[in-house]
């Protein structure tokens, strides 16, 4: 879409998604002119002059490949797909595979579409599809909760995930009381965090590297990191390389797992989980018409219950719960801890 497609899709109704569309096309054209300038290209790029490619010289590339191989394909977008279907089409016999996941379908910022996943079959017809329904990772109530979770999903494939190991515990809640001292439910998750990683490694010997913590929101993250160092317990995450407990967004566990999970800050609130506001409103005028935000959030809380092999802990403050908690009700263990009172 050029800029000019995107400022005729803008809503001048209301300021803010205006001014912030005007913002977002001068940073894009002085992005282009510095690629331009300096002879770059970047991966959208790479991606369009593929497609230009095959455009210009399609004999070369009907039969060039017998199959073509794609994982994660939930996290397709539309260029993507186009590009696909100049290799797999009714003029190649090129075979394709893909292996997605439609739980996972968390990147839509980024331009993919659950529906791509959804409707494979409007894109490439008759497909072989085979459902794959166990689950390697998980114990068998966490999974249950995972499938409850999801069974509230408006846009989904029609699947159903058994554990393969039947053992296991519940995800546990804990609702922490914050009217007595009055902490932000920042602070007061932050230093129950701490004191959970602490007793794992403490009285059960966990290592810290088989403990992760996730939350929806970075800024959880910092707090505990901060009290985790300040008491000597290391951290780090999947792009620094350090060893220690893991501290990471949802959106950046894709594909991880520990034995130890904490999900932090489950409650409302403009950073709660789900974020009771969002800016995706912003992005609409570059954007298709997509499945829902709140199946986006579902999904998301789903990925964050099963990052676990052995325990997920789920911390909320009292009258303060997600709603994603409350459908949790029948699937969750409350465990109270006065030694871990805040």
């Amino acid at each position: 879409m050029s800029p000019e497609q995107i400022l005729k899709r803008m809503d001048p109704s209301s300021p803010k998604k205006s001014n912030f569309c005007r913002c977002a096309v001068h940073l894009y054209k002085d992005y282009e002119h510095y690629l331009q300038e300096h002879g770059y290209i970047d991966f959208s790029d790479m991606i369009y002059d593929a497609i230009d490619a095959i455009k210009d010289q399609p004999d070369t590339y009907v039969t060039r490949y017998d199959h073509v191989l794609v994982d994660e394909y939930q996290d397709i977008s539309k260029e993507r797909v186009t590009l696909l279907k100049q290799l797999v089409n009714g003029k190649s016999k090129t075979k394709l595979f893909c292996v997605g996941d439609d739980w996972q379908s968390i990147y839509s910022f980024s331009g993919s579409d659950v529906r791509f996943i959804l409707e494979f079959a409007n894109d490439f017809s008759e497909p072989a599809i085979i459902k794959m329904g166990t689950n390697y990772r998980c114990p068998c109530p966490i999974v249950k909760a995972a499938d409850h979770i999801m069974s509230y999903c408006q846009n989904k494939v029609s699947k159903t995930i058994r554990a393969k190991s039947f053992d296991g515990s519940k995800p546990f809640l804990h609702v922490l009381d914050t009217s007595k001292n009055h902490f932000t439910a920042e602070t007061a998750i932050s230093k129950y965090a701490y004191k959970m990683i602490a007793n794992l490694i403490d009285r059960d010997k966990v290592r810290p590297e088989n403990i992760m913590v996730v939350t929806r929101f970075r800024r959880y993250l910092e707090k505990t990191e901060i009290l985790c160092k300040q008491n000597s317990i290391p951290c780090g995450d999947h792009q620094s390389g350090r060893s220690g407990v893991k501290l990471e967004t949802v959106h950046g566990t894709k594909g991880m797992e520990s034995d130890y999970v904490l999900v932090l800050g489950i409650v409302r609130g403009n950073w709660g989980f789900p974020p009771d506001m969002k800016d995706s409103e912003l992005l609409e005028p570059v954007r298709m018409k997509t499945a829902s935000d709140a199946d986006e959030e579902r999904r998301l809380f789903c990925v964050a219950l099963t990052r676990c092999v052995k325990e997920v802990h789920l911390l909320t403050i009292a009258g303060d719960e997600s709603r994603f908690i409350d459908e949790l009700r029948n699937h969750v263990e409350i465990r109270k801890h006065p030694r871990f009172s805040c």
